[in-house]
């Protein structure tokens, strides 16, 4: 079989690209470990809605523009979605919640970016507690 010399650039084209780190290099690719931390302004018996912020970085960049969940559970109960925001220029996302009467548990998720460049992998924070007596 004879290959014609269009044939032999392209075959010779492609290795090359995929040696170059083309599609190769995207399919070997991992994505960047976060960390994400909470931050609630009161541990004690609050009745009033709290703020509870959240920081996404990587290494020691910030994340801007992701999106993180606020998720809380009452007591024992499961923990549901609560709301959701958008990091801001320092990596920060920024919510208000009342708490329930009881104990109410916080935490902060980050699912990952696996369309941005560079990808970020998904994190979550430690729980954080608020006591409400009232």
């Amino acid at each position: 079989m004879r290959i014609s010399p269009v044939q032999s650039l392209t075959v010779g084209v492609t290795a090359a690209a995929l040696l170059a780190g083309g599609a190769g290099a995207a399919l070997a690719a991992t994505a960047q470990p976060t960390t994400l931390t909470i931050t609630t302004a009161s541990k004690g018996v609050s009745t009033v809605a709290q703020p509870i912020t959240g920081t996404l970085t990587s290494g020691n960049t910030a994340l801007a523009g992701q999106v993180v969940r606020l998720v809380g559970r009452t007591n024992s109960g499961k923990y549901s979605t609560l709301r959701y925001a958008k990091t801001d220029k320092n990596g920060v996302a920024t919510f208000s919640i009342k708490p329930a009467k009881g104990r109410d548990n916080y935490k902060l998720i980050f699912n990952g970016s696996k369309k941005a460049t560079p990808a970020y992998a998904g994190s979550h924070s430690a729980t954080d507690t608020v006591t409400v007596s009232k």
